[in-house]
């Protein structure tokens, strides 16, 4: 890139609140990643060490739950101040990261002595909590594991009144919207990335809800989601976040109402996301990834993609032949609608 076509996209990107200061000097080298990663490393070997000195000498003080509170919230502090020093770099910044999950374990566990007769109430502090530092500290992967126990407190609180299976929807209902909205909002995309991953991941995980409480045992499986109105409200909210992302993109890419492909598409992902939720939020998630040229998010809904399909193949109540022909006839169907595409695009492009 040329120093004035720099110039000039460092003044588009100040106008837009995107950078701060004066134009970087290209000549300035960056230190090579295993020397970054190598300060990083020693960060975190440093910070646990002290860590574990300085809760061995404060021991008795930590049996206290206004102990635990008090030295949480100058370990936090002190990950704050690290955080916003000027002269960040890889070793102060894990150095700050392992101080303040070490403050986090702190206070969630002094909030959990305290509240542990109002679940409720605990997790509305946990997730009050962890929103908070999401934007105080200026990391991405601090806000990234903000949203994440934000989003995973949020799970808790809605297995408690049994609707744990509203959980995935609603997650990555926001998660689709965050992702198409966030240019929408260039000064807060600092704030708005972390928070999107770490809801797209809970809603991952949300997914798999049952089987992950099953593996963990932390909580007792409840029967109150299988209630006739908490499905159907389910089964409307994966339509309606389907049919909306899908219109979205339609109207995003200029080609006027839906046409009866179009309307085919979102009949077929909404009975997808109904029948089989992980294949439908995969596919979703790929079409919002490939809508913003966003590569990371749309390797992680092929992963994600190939999981849920790989699991529900091998739990299907049917024989290896009958699997056999169901696969086939999807591979013969995708080949079908790929020809159909490319000659229809290929004819509406040669009218224009």
């Amino acid at each position: 890139m040329k120093a004035a076509d720099s110039r000039d996209l460092w003044t588009q990107l100040l106008a837009r609140g995107l950078v701060k200061g004066s134009i970087p000097d290209s000549s300035e080298t960056e230190s090579p990643w295993y020397m970054r990663g190598m300060a990083a490393t020693s960060g975190s070997i440093a910070a646990l060490f002290i860590l574990t000195a300085l809760f061995m000498a404060l021991s008795r003080v930590l049996e206290d739950n206004g102990g635990r509170i008090v030295i949480g919230l100058i370990l936090e502090s002190s990950a704050l101040f690290l955080f916003r020093s000027p002269q960040a770099n890889g070793f102060r910044a894990q150095f700050a990261l392992a101080l303040s999950g070490a403050a986090q374990i702190l206070l969630i566990w002094s909030l959990w002595s305290i509240l542990e007769k109002n679940p409720t109430l605990l997790t509305l502090a946990i997730i009050c909590l962890e929103l908070g530092l999401l934007f105080l500290v200026r990391n991405s992967i601090h806000r990234l594991a903000s949203a994440f126990i934000a989003g995973g407190a949020l799970l808790l609180l809605l297995n408690q009144y049994h609707l744990n299976s509203l959980g995935a929807p609603l997650l990555m209902g926001v998660a689709c919207w965050l992702w198409l909205n966030e240019i929408q909002w260039p000064e807060r995309i600092q704030v708005l990335q972390p928070l999107t991953w770490g809801l797209t991941l809970v809603a991952l995980l949300a997914l798999n809800w049952s089987e992950f409480n099953l593996w963990l045992r932390l909580l007792p499986q409840g029967h109150g989601d299988q209630h006739p109105l908490i499905v159907s409200l389910r089964i409307l909210l994966t339509i309606g976040i389907s049919a909306g992302v899908l219109v979205r993109l339609y109207k995003e890419a200029g080609v006027g109402p839906l046409s009866l492909f179009g309307l085919a598409a979102l009949i077929l992902l909404s009975l997808l996301s109904v029948i089989i939720p992980g294949v439908g939020f995969s596919l979703l998630l790929m079409l919002v990834a490939f809508a913003r040229g966003n590569r990371v998010l749309l390797f992680t809904g092929l992963a994600a993609l190939l999981y849920h399909l790989s699991r529900y193949y091998y739990v299907l109540d049917l024989s290896l032949l009958h699997k056999s022909l169901l696969l086939m006839s999807c591979g013969l169907l995708l080949l079908g609608l790929h020809w159909w595409l490319r000659r229809t695009w290929t004819e509406a492009r040669t009218n224009s």
